[in-house]
């Protein structure tokens, strides 16, 4: 309703990656992978105008972009994101990027503190509490979850009123 998205198509693979309109293509050569938050993600915008897709236009047909962004990702979750899909087969990618926003470092400290670590301190698991059967009822209603982003969007903004510059001259 907002027109966020622009009126295009996304589209996601069976891993829940987005993929480009047309479907993922077959690469010459070894993948790169694209991973980050609701930036990485792009959803407000087509294929061709995303980070991975323009990414990949540059790049020709040797290398095949994997957009694996994640809303409300950080850090700790990419890492454990990217062992999981090599320890479940995925081909090692020629290149990873991994888009950073200001709000990662405090996600990295709310997530740190749901994760379990191994003894080299590398984060194993992080978990994020028993499925509960009214949230899950509730996240496949679209309006519910246009008054969470709104919620989320407003106490951000609260919480960072102070981070403007308040003469122009910072």
């Amino acid at each position: 309703p907002s027109k966020e998205y622009g009126g295009h198509q996304v589209i996601f693979d069976e891993k829940g990656f987005r993929i480009d309109e047309n479907g993922q293509k077959n690469a010459k050569s070894a993948p790169i992978w694209f991973l980050g938050d609701s930036f990485a993600e792009a959803m407000q915008v087509d294929w061709a105008a995303s980070f991975p897709g323009k990414t990949e236009a540059l790049l020709g047909n040797e290398f095949l972009a994997v957009n694996m962004g994640v809303s409300s990702y950080s850090p700790i979750l990419e890492l454990l994101q990217m062992k999981k899909e090599l320890a479940e087969g995925a081909p090692k990618p020629a290149m990873a990027f991994i888009q950073l926003y200001s709000n990662d470092a405090k996600d990295d400290e709310d997530y740190a503190k749901l994760a379990t670590f191994a003894q080299d301190g590398s984060p194993v698991k992080c978990d994020g509490g028993k499925p509960n059967a009214v949230s899950n009822f509730f996240r496949s209603f679209y309006l519910v979850r246009v008054l969470r982003k709104a919620q989320l969007t407003m106490k951000y903004i609260k919480e960072h009123s102070n981070d403007a510059p308040k003469n122009g001259t910072d």
